[in-house]
């Protein structure tokens, strides 16, 4: 047997899930992570960009109405 199998082995009759398990599952939870955390960064983008033009919206419709007033 390899080392590999041999430490599977040990922590299966330890009753811990084998390490290439653990890497298995790690593999898998960080791509998860990546995905929901590039999904976080472009909804923040869209939300930056989002209130730029709420504010640019607003400095326009202040600027009319002190024209107005004006």
């Amino acid at each position: 047997m390899t080392d590999q199998q041999d430490w599977d082995a040990a922590a299966t009759e330890a009753g811990y899930l084998p390490a290439s398990e653990y890497v298995k599952r790690w593999a898998t939870v960080r791509h998860e992570w990546e995905q929901a955390n590039d999904a976080q960064i472009a909804a923040l983008d869209r939300l930056n960009e989002a209130t730029i033009a709420y504010n640019i919206a607003v400095n326009a419709w202040l600027k009319a109405k002190k024209h107005e007033k004006g």
